[in-house]
């Protein structure tokens, strides 16, 4: 994935801060998408500031932006939301120090790599299973482009993932029910992604899917595991909790949107 390329947005000695566009997400929903990172010293942009940003989306026809600050940055908060963007999620990064002894010694339980065979079952999986994350908690976002958002992730591992990729599967008599997709560097794992079925979660399939991936990850010299997922996601919160899981304070994810777009009833967009 490609570098963003951070622009200022307002005048050297009143900067609002600075935007980049979002190629990934730009190439998956078919229009600009952006995000843009506050100052330290964004009050001091005031109106011209919010100027600069207009000016900024409407050169480069930017449709829908994100901008993320802590929940310290109150003041951030409430400008943001008089200016015309939206409160719509909160992100949790949480860290686990050591993968557990437990896990490393008992066992995969079922769990393993994703045949070749059954990539079609983890891309439609991708993009029917997810409920939480900043796209579908966001009422104004389209649903559709939201879960095809995850279902193109997973497509384009099954086309060329990294060496560091892993995507481990759950299946229950014979039939995938949920992945696992994270990375590997050094002795550091990074989960990226995680679903499975409403069947897998009746079947408390899910805190299997953890425990064996997990401890594929250790066989590998994994020996911790980072993570950053949407707050609203508590089974997910609940089951990294309990292997060990720390979590730091939220981040608040706020969305803007055009004033056109604002105005309709859903977006008009065609899905290729």
């Amino acid at each position: 994935m490609k570098e963003l390329l951070w622009e200022r947005v307002g005048r050297q000695d009143e900067q609002l801060g600075v935007a980049a566009l979002l190629e990934w997400d730009c190439e998956i929903f078919g229009f600009p998408v952006a995000e843009l990172r506050l100052s330290d010293n964004w009050e001091k942009a005031g109106a011209q500031g919010l100027e600069a940003w207009k000016q900024w989306c409407r050169e480069r026809g930017v449709e829908v932006a994100v901008c993320t600050i802590t929940p310290s940055r109150r003041d951030a908060s409430m400008w943001l939301q008089e200016a015309g963007w939206k409160f719509v999620d909160q992100a949790l990064s949480g860290r686990l120090r050591e993968i557990p002894a437990k896990v490393r010694e008992k066992g995969a339980e079922g769990v393993r790599e994703a045949r070749e065979e059954e990539w079609g079952r983890v891309v439609e999986i991708a993009g029917t299973a997810f409920q939480a994350g900043r796209y579908h908690a966001d009422p104004r976002f389209p649903r559709e482009l939201a879960n095809r958002r995850y279902r193109i992730w997973m497509e384009r591992l099954r086309d060329g993932g990294s060496g560091a990729d892993r995507v481990y599967v759950v299946e229950e008599s014979g039939r995938v029910e949920g992945f696992f997709h994270g990375t590997l560097k050094g002795e550091t794992a990074d989960l990226r992604l995680v679903a499975v079925e409403e069947r897998a979660r009746e079947l408390k399939l899910g805190y299997r899917l953890f425990h064996g991936s997990f401890h594929l990850l250790a066989k590998e010299g994994a020996r911790e595991v980072v993570v950053k997922f949407s707050a609203a996601n508590t089974p997910m919160m609940n089951t990294l909790a309990r292997f060990g899981f720390r979590f730091r304070e939220p981040e608040l994810i706020h969305h803007w949107h055009k004033e056109a777009s604002e105005k309709r009833v859903q977006y008009n967009w065609k899905f290729p």
